[in-house]
């Protein structure tokens, strides 16, 4: 009896060091989500894309939208754009759903030159593609969060 008592212990002492650690403890979609595929409408406007959702325990949620376009694209060609908005969110049969607090949209390095920005205030326009990318009926399996927005569906695997 001793034993597994002691043995119990040590399983909930290594469950608490686990969750400490970033293991997958309480809400599942906490955490870290990565998606590096543009949408197929304008995947050739990109050489990089990346669209991260950090979701926190607090139901916070931070979404960031870092691409690259090419030279040729059609609009802002050459550019880097860095999109960032923090928020929060709720969790309510199997959707989830974002508000977005704050945001920052910049620009450089751009082919013409007035189509670089500098850091400012996120925009209504902006602010619907953060809500786009965060928002909208999902499913975990595999660690891989499948987000379904309207006709658009994004794959964002666990970091």
């Amino acid at each position: 009896m001793t034993y597994k008592t002691r043995q119990s212990y040590l399983g909930s002492w290594l469950s608490i060091a686990l969750c400490f650690a970033g293991a997958n403890c309480g809400d599942p979609v906490a955490g870290t989500w990565v998606n590096m595929s543009a949408p197929s409408a304008s995947a050739n406007q990109y050489a990089m894309y990346m669209s991260t959702l950090t979701f926190g325990d607090a139901l916070s949620v931070t979404v960031d939208l870092e691409t690259v376009r090419t030279k040729g694209a059609l609009t802002y060609a050459g550019c880097t754009e860095s999109l960032m908005g923090t928020g929060t969110y709720m969790e309510a049969a199997g959707a989830i759903t974002s508000t977005f607090d704050t945001g920052t949209d910049s620009r450089t390095g751009c082919v013409f030159m007035a189509d670089n920005l500098t850091s400012m205030p996120v925009d209504d326009t902006a602010k619907a593609t953060l809500v786009s990318l965060a928002g909208g009926k999902f499913t975990i399996a595999a660690n891989v969060l499948t987000l379904v927005t309207g006709n658009s569906t994004l794959k964002y695997m666990k970091m």
